[in-house]
């Protein structure tokens, strides 16, 4: 029998109700809690663009009653994790932010009534630009079963329109997502059939290292524990607009991956 999923443990509050649930067993950081809260609500000032976390703009907080010491804020990327608590979203006061919801993207459909046609050549071209997955570093199996799959990022099923509007939403910018993208070695990763699945449901997914071209994985399901704050290993494309497009998928993925496996969420 499955071990039971354990009840979330760590949670966010904005304005006294909960907007987020989680377990404190997946390993996340102050880093990933503020990546989740980005894809729930924009923090701005009226009309205008989105503001980052900040002392004097807005923060997750560890309140007093957690550590017997006055109230603190988490600090984006400092690689600390996270315990079993509860969190308060602040905006400083007299800033003029203001919380705005945004979509929730599982409600959403991302795919395209009228399916990209798939290219079959696609798994022997990612099989010939990788040698391992890219979370396992496992390779292909000496005997004749091979584990692993090539898999695309972007899935070919992808609402090309949707992706436009949610990578202008979420990240500003204006790259938009191509037919030819999709069946693309910029778009492919080779992966063990059993993390090929778990990618594709969003069981786990990857955050990036700060400035650089690299990635850890973040597992949203207890089964895939072992995996956590692995290394993700995917090759950097050369042409500049393929890799605006790579980075915004991976990012998009995480987004989706939030909202559909780390907790419940709420609408405030």
């Amino acid at each position: 029998m499955a071990n039971p999923v354990p009840d979330c443990d760590i949670a966010v509050y904005f304005k006294e109700k909960m907007i987020i649930q989680t377990w404190s067993t997946l390993g996340l950081t102050e880093d990933h809690l503020y990546k989740m809260v980005d894809p729930l609500m924009v923090i701005k000032v009226k009309d205008g663009q989105p503001v980052p976390p900040g002392p004097e703009t807005w923060y997750i907080e560890v309140p007093s009653e957690i550590h017997g010491g006055p109230p603190y804020g988490l600090v984006p990327g400092s690689g600390t994790l996270l315990g079993s608590n509860n969190y308060v979203l602040r905006i400083v006061e007299n800033t003029g932010l203001e919380a705005y919801i945004r979509p929730k993207i599982q409600s959403l459909n991302w795919d395209n009534r009228e399916r990209t046609k798939r290219d079959s050549t696609f798994s022997k071209r990612i099989r010939e630009a990788y040698t391992q997955c890219a979370i396992t570093q496992s390779h292909a199996s000496s005997d004749r079963i091979d584990t692993l799959q090539a898999a695309h990022v972007c899935p070919v099923s992808a609402n090309l329109d949707m992706w436009d509007t949610f990578a202008n939403h979420f990240f500003n910018t204006d790259t938009c997502m191509t037919p030819e993208f999709l069946e693309s070695t910029s778009n492919g990763i080779l992966l063990r059939a059993d993390i090929h699945i778990a990618f594709d449901i969003f069981a786990i997914s990857v955050v990036q290292v700060p400035g650089q071209w690299a990635w850890r994985v973040v597992v949203f399901h207890p089964s895939f524990q072992n995996y956590a704050n692995s290394n993700f290993t995917i090759n950097q494309p050369a042409d500049a607009a393929d890799r605006e497009r790579l980075l915004c998928t991976l990012r998009l993925h995480f987004v989706y991956a939030t909202q559909k496996f780390a907790g419940k969420w709420f609408p405030i």
